[in-house]
């Protein structure tokens, strides 16, 4: 599938959502096993969503302005990763401070599409290896503002690795 990112798509979970809900892919569903294809890095402009992401989205230039912007937002989680991984760059420590965010966007949105769709769903994005946790401090540091005090899990880096990933969801989510 074809698809411009919006950086001002990103304003919340359900924006960034709905930018991919497009109608023309409805007309591609069907009772036959379907394939759908996004391209690489469709889950970058997630990065973005939210409050910690506003400065970053009304700013005009390129996306590696727009990260550098974001370094405030994150000061306490970029923090706490150089702590945790003491040779990391600073950039690095941004990207493990976006796999909340980042995850929470890219996973429900992908797996929630293959099922209204019916269809396999291919999607990329980068980030870490991650896990999920449910520990309150972890959800303080790491969570969503937007989403206090509803939030009850956190996606969390198992490693300070970042990879460019593909992902696979089945017409079950």
């Amino acid at each position: 599938v074809g698809h411009r990112q919006s950086i001002e798509a990103s304003v919340n979970y359900t924006t960034w959502f709905n930018q991919f809900n497009r109608s023309d892919l409805y007309e591609l569903r069907s009772h036959e096993p379907t394939l759908i294809v996004f391209g690489e890095l469709t889950g970058l402009t997630s990065a973005f969503i939210g409050t910690r992401g506003q400065i970053a989205r009304i700013q005009v230039g390129t996306v590696q302005n727009a990260l550098a912007l974001m370094m405030k937002s994150y000061e306490k989680q970029i923090t706490s990763y150089l702590n945790k991984y003491p040779t990391i760059s600073i950039t690095n420590a941004l990207e493990l401070s976006l796999s909340d965010v980042m995850w929470r966007a890219f996973n429900q949105t992908f797996s929630s599409l293959a099922r209204l769709l019916n269809a396999t769903i291919i999607s990329a994005t980068f980030g870490p290896r991650i896990f999920r946790s449910t520990d309150p401090e972890d959800i303080e540091l790491y969570g969503d503002p937007d989403l206090y005090p509803n939030q009850t899990e956190v996606y969390l880096p198992l490693a300070k690795e970042i990879y460019n990933t593909a992902h696979v969801y089945a017409p079950n989510g």
